[in-house]
């Protein structure tokens, strides 16, 4: 049986051992099944031991049709009740007892079972399954192409899993399909993929995060290769990519061709995050096929194909790229394709100029890195030797505990006793510090072996915020104390960092990481601060870092992701944020780890991608294997990204070629973006491929983007705004633009306006910009009116030429009646809505009524 053959193929591959994995249920697991289905009782007297015959035996399946009828019932006390029980809660949330006792019988199925008997789970999750059928929860996992039990058991693992053990408890790959085979279901790796989402989506929380990391998960997928993948293909584009990322991080993608020839059709995705996703996980598989395939793209008669080939190649091959890419590039017929070759091409020439020699056998890693021009930055030297502990600072710890015992007693003297949160205990004072604490103290800041008690006993005595609130004059005094001990300069920083690990857990390590790398600073405690004071002022984290490893602490390659949760930093304001110079060094040390966060998996939120790219501006010079992905976040990545991926390359000298080739390919948004680049790094080069493009350019917004640019990188654009020139467009324009103007607006007798110069301005041309504004559905005028508004008399009356970007204008009488209530709109005999179409919106205000513009002066 097929089932039979995968339970060989994954024996030895579950991460349960060999007793879980393979037994029936023990007397224990029994028990543990009927005490949790006891609760039913509360709901109808004999009813969980019938549903528990039915779990355990598959007998009384009526139950549960009676239970499924319960919960359409209009008692609400009785639907209140069974809702308790299938969420694990008491009906009165007060009564901790039996909230504890519902919430521990639970945690036993799940997470305790020692055994495994598919048909008993699966009827278990079946009974659960009932409650979701009628009450959805929100981002409930899967589709509904898989089972309800099965989504029905994504969300109770997801919503119950306990903190420091396996949260998925009894469920693993091999076990779901042995589940499949007892509901009489033919085994699937689709409903395992699908319900690792909620709707096909990535939804907010660990839902997806949990289920990739089912045992067994990887090996289901690669034993059903084409129904995998087109499952995978059916998921929404955050899916797509999470999967493809699954896929190249499990090795999977050289393991069958359907995999293989799947990440090339990713590739050439309708989604950027999915197109990048495909391109990386490529990287890992074999590079001589990768290669080949990616040159058979090339080939292809589709664009999008073409355009994978190139980007798939680039990320592969780097500047090894470059001669396939030149050859191909002679055939191209697509702009789309030509621009991301010359992108391509202008990215790596921007990176190896001139000066690679100087990085020569030089490679990144702790000694330094190699910088974006071939040049060598070296990390600087190990911090001096360690100075010994002063001979006073056992005393001056002593001396500070008894005085903090003696404004205790003050405190307990002057607090009433009581129950509230500001007062104190009803029972004799004791003093909350013991002075001899204080040779431990020492001890642990020379890094000396302690019991668990007195490390216990250390932390309280150091943290400044141990005592209870009702010890006010306590607190204070313990705090300043703290400081002025931890700030003294004979305390070396080895020792502070020691202190904190002797005392602490890897938390406040990791909190500090995360301050210093630009998140806010809201959880600092004992000697915390005095560490993250002097990390800014220039001690040594590297310091930190090897000590934090000799006390067995997270090192920070295996914490990158956790110091992005939840992350919440606006990247645009770390542009102005001073930088520590000391810092980089630790990230050198850790490429690989910073390489693998940057590359995403399509899981993190998108504050966590920001900050993760935002530690890039700790480096003193960009390192060069990053310059081509800051490179393309400044082409074509989301606003915040690349706004601040220009900051990074603000000091690479020639990147006019990367940019102009967006000038004439992709989106409006992106053309656009493209020109103020230029016109901020304001490069003579960049005059030539402006007027090329303004040449071809249709949309006004980039035109006029386009010739402010030309204006800031030096160019005379006088003949841009030649009377002739914008004659003749308003001409043209004019000739092929039907405006059906509000009868109140009289196109015919507009102002006469005059140039800086003192020339009139063609009254066809003035037609031609409120044309225009109308037809573009701008009221304030669109950017070229602007442009062109700049250019004239600004000594005129109203507003007419002033410097302004919406300049004030007059309006008509006839305009003023427009603003009248207008009377009940009728219906037509379709029964549409008879509306007057109004163009009075593009009125400028004050404007001159018809007979007085027909009698005023030629000057105005």
């Amino acid at each position: 049986m097929f089932v039979e053959g995968l339970k060989k193929l994954f024996r030895g591959r579950s991460e349960r051992d060999d007793t879980s994995a393979g037994s029936a249920l023990t007397a224990r697991d029994r028990d543990a099944i009927t005490a949790d289905l006891a609760f039913f009782d509360s709901v109808e007297k004999g009813l969980g031991k019938a549903l528990a015959r039915y779990v355990l035996t598959g007998a009384d399946e009526a139950s549960v049709l009676h239970v499924s009828n319960l919960l359409k019932t209009t008692q609400g006390d009785i639907r209140t009740k069974l809702h308790n029980v299938f969420i694990a809660v008491a009906d009165d949330w007060n009564n901790k007892v039996e909230r504890e006792k519902r919430h521990k019988a639970r945690e036993r199925v799940l997470f305790e079972l020692e055994g495994f008997d598919p048909a008993a789970l699966y009827r278990y999750l079946h009974l659960h399954s009932q409650f979701n059928a009628q009450n959805r929860a929100w981002r409930f996992p899967g589709s509904d192409q898989s089972p309800r039990w099965l989504r029905t058991a994504s969300l109770l693992f997801d919503t119950s899993a306990p903190e420091g053990r396996n949260p998925l408890g009894f469920l693993t790959a091999p076990h779901i399909l042995e589940m499949m085979e007892a509901a009489e279901l033919a085994p699937s790796v689709a409903p395992l993929i699908d319900c690792a989402f909620s709707d096909k989506d990535v939804p907010y929380g660990d839902l997806t995060q949990r289920m990739l990391k089912l045992p067994g998960l990887a090996d289901a997928i690669a034993a059903m290769p084409e129904e995998a993948t087109r499952t995978i293909g059916t998921l929404a584009a955050g899916g797509r990519e999470v999967m493809v990322s699954f896929l190249g991080q499990n090795g999977l993608i050289d393991r069958d061709r359907h995999f293989f020839d799947f990440a090339f059709q990713m590739a050439s995705d309708g989604a950027k995050t999915v197109r990048e996703a495909a391109s990386n996980a490529l990287k890992v598989a074999d590079e001589a096929k990768v290669q080949a395939k990616a040159e058979e793209f090339l080939a292809s008669r589709k664009a999008n194909e073409r355009l994978a080939g190139v980007n798939i190649l680039a990320a592969l091959l780097r500047e090894r790229s470059l001669p396939i890419l030149d050859r191909h590039g002679g055939e191209e017929k697509s702009n789309t394709v030509l621009a991301a070759i010359a992108t391509i091409r202008a990215t790596y020439a921007a990176g190896s100029v001139a000066g690679a020699e100087a990085g020569e056998g030089e490679g990144d890693g702790e000694a330094g890195y190699l910088a974006f021009d071939g040049s060598f930055v070296a990390a600087p030297p190990p911090a001096a030797k360690e100075e010994p502990l002063p001979a006073d600072l056992e005393e001056a710890f002593r001396k500070l505990l008894t005085e903090a015992n003696a404004a205790a007693r003050i405190d307990y003297d002057q607090t009433p006793p009581g129950k509230d949160w500001n007062q104190r205990p009803a029972r004799p004072f004791t003093p909350p510090f013991d002075p001899a604490i204080a040779k431990h103290i020492v001890a642990a800041m020379r890094g000396e072996r302690l019991s668990e008690a007195q490390r216990r006993e250390i932390w309280k005595a150091v943290d400044d915020k141990s005592t209870d609130n009702w010890m006010r004059q306590t607190r204070q005094l313990l705090g300043n104390g703290l400081k002025a001990i931890f700030s003294r300069t004979d305390i070396s920083f080895h020792a502070l960092s020691r202190l904190l690990f002797q005392a602490t857990d890897g938390r406040h390590w990791q909190h500090i990481l995360r301050i210093v790398l630009g998140t806010t600073n809201y959880w600092m405690r004992g000697p915390d601060n005095e560490i993250l004071a002097r990390i800014k002022a220039g001690a040594d984290i590297r310091i930190l870092a090897e000590i934090a490893a000799e006390a067995g602490a997270p090192a920070f390659g295996t914490m990158a992701d956790a110091l992005a949760d939840k992350a919440y930093v606006n990247i645009s304001e770390m542009i102005d944020e001073p930088v520590p110079a000391n810092l980089w060094p630790l990230l050198a040390e850790n490429f690989a780890a910073l390489d693998a966060a940057l590359a995403g998996d399509g899981l993190k939120e998108r504050w966590s991608e920001d900050f993760i790219f935002s530690w890039l501006r700790m480096f003193p010079r960009l390192p060069r294997r990053y310059f081509p992905l800051v490179a393309d976040r400044a082409v074509q990545g989301g606003v915040r990204q690349r706004e601040f991926a220009r900051y990074l390359l603000r000091e690479v000298a020639d990147l006019t070629p990367l940019i102009t080739p967006m000038l004439t390919s992709g989106p409006e948004t992106k053309r656009l973006a493209a020109a103020r680049w230029l016109a901020e790094r304001r490069d003579g080069n960049a005059i030539a491929p402006l007027r090329a493009a303004l040449a071809k350019e249709k949309s006004v917004t980039v035109k006029a983007a386009a010739m402010s640019a030309l204006a800031a990188c030096g160019d005379d654009t006088s003949d841009l705004f030649a009377e002739g020139t914008l004659l003749a467009e308003a001409e043209k324009g004019l000739a092929s633009t039907k405006v059906d103007y509000s009868p109140f607006f009289d196109a015919e007798n507009l102002p006469v306006l005059h140039w800086a110069d003192g020339r009139e301005v063609s009254a066809k041309l003035v037609k031609w910009w409120f044309a225009r504004s109308h037809k573009l559905k701008m009221a304030g005028g669109d950017p070229m009116i602007h442009m062109a508004l700049e250019r004239l008399d600004p000594g005129m009356p109203s507003g007419w030429g002033r410097r302004s970007s919406r300049p004030s204008f007059p309006t008509t009488p006839s305009a003023r009646a427009a603003k009248r209530p207008m009377p009940m709109r009728r219906r037509t005999p379709s029964g549409a809505m008879n509306r007057r179409r109004s163009g009075a919106r593009i009125l400028p205000r004050n404007w001159p009524s018809p007979s007085c513009a027909a009698k005023s002066s030629p000057s105005i």
